[in-house]
């Protein structure tokens, strides 16, 4: 089960290794791309989509609910091995229905992954600067880049433009680590991995403000959780 799919890159990533994959977002129009690309890469028989309200517990109840009468008719377990989310949890504005609905969908062992971008050194709390100085040795010019963390712990609802020149900026709910991780926990689940890593590939000089030039800095957060039984 991929939560936020949007196109479907990662549905087709996991269905391109023989996954049966459900890919669930609240945008349509991002669905009906995930399903043509699907189409046309022959992994539409792998791969489902449906529209959900992440911070809705009765919509992704009803969802869970349709699927269980589907699923059981035909003999199969309904609840999933594996749960992605992936930059997706900076675009909802309360993390406790989502919570609270995870460990509903996961089977007993299944894990859920996350990956955002990083609460401390990635936007809006993360600044990128950047310096071009002289090197006094060979005279040449050289870039040093640094982040700027002028705030971290309360930071308001933000407008942010993911990609530079899109239509519309898009609202950024930012939270602290142990806000990213707390409602999770309250629910049963437990951390079990996590990793903090910076974009690969070789530094762009010609293009200063680019990721790839911040390669000691993780600009992503990854962590797993899995379902903590009650204790008898």
């Amino acid at each position: 089960l991929d939560l936020g799919a949007g196109s479907g890159i990662i549905c087709r990533r996991f269905a391109k290794k023989g996954a049966q994959v459900v890919g669930l977002d609240f945008s349509e129009a991002m669905l009906d791309i995930g399903r043509e690309l699907s189409r046309q890469q022959n992994l539409d028989h792998l791969v489902e989509f449906g529209t959900v309200d992440l911070t809705d517990v009765r919509n992704m109840n009803s969802f869970m609910e349709k699927r269980k009468r589907r699923m059981r008719a035909d003999g199969f377990v309904p609840k999933f091995d594996i749960i992605t989310i992936s930059t997706t949890l900076k675009s909802l504005s309360s993390l406790e229905a989502l919570a609270k609905m995870l460990p509903y969908m996961l089977k007993p062992n299944g894990r859920i992954v996350i990956v955002d971008l990083h609460p401390a050194f990635s936007k809006p709390a993360g600044h990128r600067g950047m310096e071009i100085f002289e090197d006094p040795k060979t005279g040449r010019q050289q870039l040093s880049t640094y982040i700027k963390v002028p705030k971290y712990l309360n930071i308001p609802p933000t407008m942010s433009e993911a990609v530079r020149g899109q239509p519309e900026p898009l609202w950024v709910f930012h939270r602290p680590l142990w806000a990213l991780m707390e409602p999770f926990f309250r629910c049963g689940l437990v951390l079990d991995g996590i990793r903090e890593p910076a974009f690969e590939g070789d530094p762009i000089p010609s293009q200063a403000q680019s990721y790839h030039n911040f390669q000691q800095t993780p600009m992503l957060l990854a962590y797993r959780l899995r379902h903590c039984a009650p204790r008898t």
